[in-house]
């Protein structure tokens, strides 16, 4: 799904990591749109037109991505 117009950042959640050696990021967000309409799913992409303020906290160690193919997903996995 892709949003246009104005909306509002009212949650975002998930980790910075790496796959095959690339900066991996795993977002989800919650936006609002004028009419108060809440949307929420993974964010690929999006433009700031004003200020977004982000607290990251780090963790010891390392994390990748590593694909697990009987899930058939991109596995987070923290090395220390």
């Amino acid at each position: 799904m892709e949003l246009t117009g104005d909306h509002e950042i009212t949650n975002l959640s998930g980790n910075i990591s790496t796959k095959d050696g690339n900066v991996y990021l795993h977002i989800h967000a919650t936006l609002v749109d004028a009419k108060f309409k809440a949307t929420g799913g993974h964010l690929n992409s999006a433009v700031i037109s004003g200020a977004c303020e982000l607290f990251i906290q780090a963790l010891d160690g390392e994390g990748n991505r590593i694909y697990d193919s009987e899930l058939g997903l991109n596995v987070f996995q923290l090395n220390k």
